[in-house]
C-alpha cells in the first residue's frame, strides 16, 4: 500500500509543480504535518503491505468506512512533498525512489 500512496502523492506533487499551488486539490491539503505523521503512524503504516486488491486499500485511499476522508492521498501528498523540501527533488527526479525512502 506504502507505494500506491506515494505514487499518488507523487502525481499531486506534479500537479502543483506544473500548475501551482492553487491546483492542487483540496484534499492534499486536508491535515496538518502533525495530523498526516499521526495518521501515517496508525493507519498507514500498519497496513503498509496490502496490495491494491485488498478492499481494505480503497478504504483507506479515499477515508470511506473507518477512516479519514481522503486519508491515503493526503499522507501521500504530505510524504512527498516533505521529502521534497528536504532533499530538493522535483517529481521528476523521485519516480525511480522507494517508497520506503520516503518514510524515513
Amino acid at each position: 500500500m506504502i507505494d500506491i500512496v506515494i505514487m499518488e502523492g507523487l502525481a499531486e506533487n506534479a500537479v502543483r509543480e506544473e500548475l501551482g499551488e492553487a491546483a492542487v486539490s483540496s484534499w492534499a491539503k486536508r491535515y496538518n504535518d502533525d495530523q498526516a505523521d499521526r495518521l501515517l503512524e496508525r493507519i498507514i503504516m500498519p497496513n503498509h503491505e496490502l496490495t491494491r486488491k485488498h478492499p481494505i486499500t480503497t478504504q483507506i485511499l479515499y477515508g470511506t468506512g473507518l477512516y479519514p476522508n481522503m486519508v491515503g492521498y493526503a499522507v501521500g501528498y504530505y510524504l512527498v512533498q516533505k521529502y521534497m523540501n528536504r532533499t530538493g527533488c522535483k517529481t521528476k527526479d523521485l519516480i525511480g525512489v522507494a517508497a520506503e525512502k520516503f518514510i524515513e
